[in-house]
């Protein structure tokens, strides 16, 4: 839930920032990691040694504040909800919690701005691994958990709860 409102975000903010090539130009940036087209050309010719047409990279940071901006925002949802509520949208709507892990006396406290903060970040860390995929590597020890805690949990002290039981 929380993936389909925030891609729908950044698409809009998006196309209303720089226009639907932008948003072209980004689903490929994001998803190969590469800047394809014409706006790739630009930018190597503009990185070449001796170059001195900084104007070519124009459009380059014209994609890169549209992309720090959907970054920050997507950051600050995921760690301000888990933060102060335990919960974004998508958790909410399901009726699950992060809250902290106390082994048997875990309560529904949410886990604060430090917790909230390394669960965001772990899988950060393993996603920069140069590979497709990398950053699911944080959650495959939740399959052979027994309360389905990933890196994330364990670094932070959370546990994801079901509050309707």
């Amino acid at each position: 839930m929380d993936v389909v409102l925030g891609c729908a975000a950044a698409v809009a903010f998006a196309a209303a920032a720089g226009g639907a090539h932008d948003v072209s130009t980004l689903a490929h940036l994001v998803t190969f990691k590469s800047v394809n087209g014409d706006a790739g050309r630009r930018l190597s010719q503009a990185l070449h040694p001796g170059n001195s047409n900084l104007a070519a990279i124009r459009p380059i940071l014209g994609l890169l504040f549209i992309l720090t901006v959907i970054a920050v925002g997507a950051v600050a949802y995921r760690v301000v909800t888990t933060a102060l509520w335990g919960a974004g949208l998508g958790k909410w709507l399901l009726g699950l919690r992060v809250v902290i892990d106390d082994g048997p006396a875990t309560t529904t406290q949410p886990p604060g701005w430090g917790r909230s903060w390394r669960r965001w970040l772990i899988p950060q860390g393993t996603g920069l691994i140069p590979l497709p995929a990398t950053g699911l590597i944080a959650y495959l020890p939740a399959l052979r958990d027994s309360r389905r805690r990933g890196l994330h949990d364990r670094a932070a002290g959370t546990l994801v709860i079901d509050v309707r039981r």
